[in-house]
Order: structure tokens, then sequence, then C-alpha cells
């Protein structure tokens, strides 16, 4: 079903998916043109640890507490860019992400060809589809580590591909080196070291004794980066991987977050409305695969689809997101953490079709079932093309518009935020506490701690009652209270709560929040 061979890029395609790239980065730069790349609460972390490493303070955020639930590598060149563009962080991530987007761009591309060399206008059309993506065009307008994961991710999908070619040193060096970069961006990366074991012992042909070689030293150079890093972070904090906490989600119910992520990917919102008409496309999907394995040898086909690199990526990275977003909280699955599935997952659809596709031509080897085949194929390709696009065009003139996450319009323009702007010296006098300290650290630039909390972030558990808090929070007793009324949070208890344990004054009000002056009852 999934072929390959060893043609190269011609020039005119080189030139094709470098345009491209250059396409999707000036759309990055457009996007956050205005208000910068998108930032969320793991953004200013990032941003944190990229500016404190600068400083000389190590791998920390702004309060001084070391970074543990992120490896270090996207933070490490955030700092790494700035320092070399004499730049902050936050202004240089706007370019790194529309630079690492163009390299996705063309990494997709040189995957696209690969997979679909007999077929040079369907690797083309899956380029575009890479382009108007909307997980990872949307990953790549925030300051996130997804994008580069993802680039990693389909590096290390070329290199394992090389090395299944070439089998020799160098291309073991180059697959272990990207696994390894991937683990030390994000670490779900470590999904990709049982992969590459698996893609080393499965390749066809070999010694044995060699196969289990280079398996135990792609194994020892991808974990040996990570196994440094969780060592401090033990040593620091007393966890591998920072704090984690039970999540408040089943297994079903992640499951059915992964099914309707895809559907919006691929189907517009109207079709999946209709679930007759998904039924019938399950069933047809259904078919379309059944066919492109029917015949003898059907079972061989499948252990060889099951084998190849891109495919077994694929699921091995799905399956340990769902047991990992089950047993451990974290966002709830949906665009961002099943983007770097997003690239694999739309070849290998392009894949099925044209092979479908092509038996179609070959058991009809008349002068005109070929051609009207292909036609249809292009065509229809073309039509699913124009979603994403459309997508995409309306969630960017909506980003344009307002920003993304704390880098918005509402926030920047919040009566609140810019009175704790315009009077830093009035309000550092005192210890800070507030529903939203990230937004305060990034906008404002204050150091801050959060209010009590209720539950951990997406998890199940209640860490805390706010009995606990009686007679003990504040603990400087004389501090104030930042509250934004706006962006309240579920895990936090809310101010009618936090009066039962403490005495609250307000000081000043706001369209958007109050500040009070707090202290122990």
């Amino acid at each position: 079903m999934i072929s390959g061979d060893n043609q190269h890029f011609t020039t005119r395609l080189v030139l094709l998916f470098a345009s491209l790239a250059l396409i999707g980065a000036v759309l990055v730069l457009v996007t956050t043109s205005r208000f910068g790349a998108g930032i969320s609460p793991d953004s200013i972390s990032f941003i944190s640890a990229a500016r404190n490493l600068n400083a000389g303070e190590g791998f920390t955020i702004s309060s001084g507490a070391p970074v543990t639930a992120w490896p270090p590598l996207y933070p490490a060149l955030l700092a790494f860019v700035g320092r070399i563009f004499n730049g902050d962080s936050l202004q240089i991530a706007d370019a790194l992400n529309a630079f690492i987007f163009a390299l996705i761009i063309y990494s997709g591309g040189a995957l696209s060809f690969k997979y679909l060399s007999s077929s040079p206008i369907i690797a083309v059309l899956g380029v575009l589809l890479i382009l108007a993506s909307i997980p990872v065009f949307s990953a790549s307008v925030m300051v996130w580590s997804e994008p580069l994961f993802i680039l990693l991710v389909l590096l290390g999908i070329i290199c394992s591909r090389y090395y299944l070619q070439v089998n020799d040193s160098i291309s073991l060096m180059l697959l272990s080196l990207s696994v390894s970069l991937a683990c030390m961006t994000r670490y779900i990366g470590v999904v990709l070291i049982l992969w590459g074991i698996l893609v080393i012992l499965f390749q066809r042909g070999g010694n044995v004794r060699k196969r289990l070689n280079h398996a135990i030293i792609f194994t020892l150079i991808s974990i040996l980066p990570l196994t440094i890093w969780i060592t401090r972070n033990y040593v620091l904090s007393g966890t591998l991987f920072g704090l984690r906490a039970a999540s408040i989600n089943s297994l079903d119910k992640n499951l059915s977050y992964v099914f309707n992520t895809f559907l919006e990917w691929y189907v517009p919102g109207k079709i999946v409305d209709h679930r007759a008409v998904l039924i019938l496309t399950g069933i047809t999907f259904g078919f379309l695969a059944g066919m492109s394995l029917k015949g003898a040898g059907g079972t061989n086909k499948i252990m060889r689809l099951l084998k190849d690199p891109m495919v077994l990526f694929t699921i091995m990275y799905l399956t340990a997101l769902v047991i990992l977003s089950t047993v451990s909280a974290a966002d709830g699955i949906g665009d961002r953490l099943l983007s770097p599935v997003y690239v694999p997952l739309t070849l290998l659809l392009l894949v099925a079709f044209n092979t479908f596709v092509k038996g179609i031509s070959e058991r009809h080897q008349g002068r005109y079932v070929p051609v009207i085949a292909n036609a249809t194929l292009i065509i229809g390709i073309l039509l699913w093309l124009v979603y994403p696009l459309d997508s995409n065009i309306l969630a960017e003139a909506k980003r344009l518009s307002n920003g993304v996450g704390y880098n918005t319009e509402l926030w920047r323009n919040s009566e609140l935020m810019q009175y704790l702007i315009q009077h830093q010296d009035a309000v550092t006098q005192y210890t800070i506490y507030t529903n939203h300290p990230d937004a305060v650290d990034i906008l404002a630039g204050l150091v801050t701690k959060v209010s009590p909390i209720k539950t951990r972030f997406n998890a199940r558990e209640t860490v805390n009652e706010i009995s606990n808090f009686d007679g003990s929070w504040p603990v400087e007793n004389n501090a104030r209270l930042v509250w934004f009324d706006r962006h309240e949070h579920t895990f936090l208890f809310n101010i009618d709560e936090l009066k039962e344990v403490a005495n609250l004054r307000l000081i000043t009000a706001f369209s958007d929040g109050a500040i009070y002056i707090v202290e122990r009852k």
C-alpha cells in the first residue's frame, strides 16, 4: 500500500516546496504582526525560562522555581536565537515559529514526494494540505513547543526511511539524534524511542545481531540527554516530570476527543452534524481499505503496512497520548496535542486514496478508466482542500483582529491590567496574589503568587478545602489580591469562598476586576 523509492527531488519540486514553505512563513508573520504570537500559561513558562537562561539564572521561571514540567529544548532555542539577534524571547518567538512552520512544510513535502512519488500531482496537493493545516498552523502562531516537536517527528520519519535504505552508522546517528531532540522538546517524545527500536528491529533482511546492536546504540543515544534532564529534575524537585495529578477524563471520553478532532480536521461541520453521512463515510473508508488490501498476500500487506515508519508512529503516538491523558491531568485532547499526527495521517489518507485509484486503473486497462479515476481523485482532493483553507482564513482573520491567548486586545486593554502597568511601584510594595499570575507576569512584568488552589488543573482530586486556609492565608498577612472577573478559573477558589477565610477590603474596582487588601482572619 505504501511505496517508496530512491528518486531525488527534481529542481522544480525543490523550488515549489521552498515557495510553499515561504508562503507558510509569511502567513505566520502576518498573523502575528499585530499582537505577536499567542500566549498561554505554558508559553509564559517557556518565555520566562528563555529570559532567565540568557540572564544566567538557568532553567527557571519568573518565580525562580526550576523548569521541570517541560523539557528544555524549546526555551533553550528561544534563548539562543534571542541572544544571536539581541532580542527578547517574546518578540523572537514570532520569527522562530515562522521559520519552524516553513521547515515543517518543506519536510512534509519531502515525505509527500517519497510516499507518493508515482503521483507528483497528489504529492503537491499533500503539501498544500500541510500548508492549510488547521492544527499545525494554529500551533505555529502560539508560543508552544508543538511546532518544533512536529518538525523533529517529520525529520525522524525521514531519517528512519533513510536508515532503512542504507543501514549504516551515519543514518543510525541521524535517526538517533532526531529522536533525542524530540524527547528534549516534549516528554511524550519518549514514545519515539520505542518507535525507533521497532523500526530498526522490523527492517527486512540484514544480520539479526547487527539489528540488535543498532537498536542498543540507538536507545543509548536517544535516551541519554533526557535521562540527564530528568535526573536534574529529581534532584531539584523530587519529581521526574514535574507534579502530575490524576486526569478527570476517562478512556472513552479521550477516544471521543480524538475522533471528534479528526472529524473537525477533515470534515465540514455541516456534514459532521449528520450522523448518517458520517456512518456512510466510515463504511466507504472501510471499503477502500479492504479493496486496497484485496487479493493474495492481504495479511502480508497489512503487516508491511504496520511496519511502515509513518504508520507505526501514528499508531504509537495516538495510543500513548490517549493512555497518558487518561492517567495524568493535562490539556484536553484536541488540535494542540494531536497536531503531531496531522502530517502523517493526512499523507496516509492520500496514499490510501491513491492506492485505491491505482488499483482501479490496473484492473481496467481501458483507454478512459485510468484517466477518469485519476481526475476524480485530484478533483476530490482539491475540493477537500477548500475546507481547511476556508477554516484557516476565517481563523486567521479572527487572530489578526483579536490576537490569541493572553496576547489579545481584551487582555491588553484590560482596565485592571493597565492599572497594574501604570502603578507598578505602588503594588510591588506588597505580596500580590491573583487568579491570573501568568497574565500579570507577561503583560505587566510583575511576579505574583496564584490565589488558593482548589484542584490541580484539569485534575480529578481536590487538593484543598477552603477551611485549610482559615487563619493561614495569606502567609504575609498584609497582601494584595488582584482579581480578574472575566477570566475566572474553576480550579481556584472564588472570591466568595476566599472571604470565608480572609478579610478582603476593596481598594479599587474596574470594569473587569478589582484589587483588595487581604489579611488573615
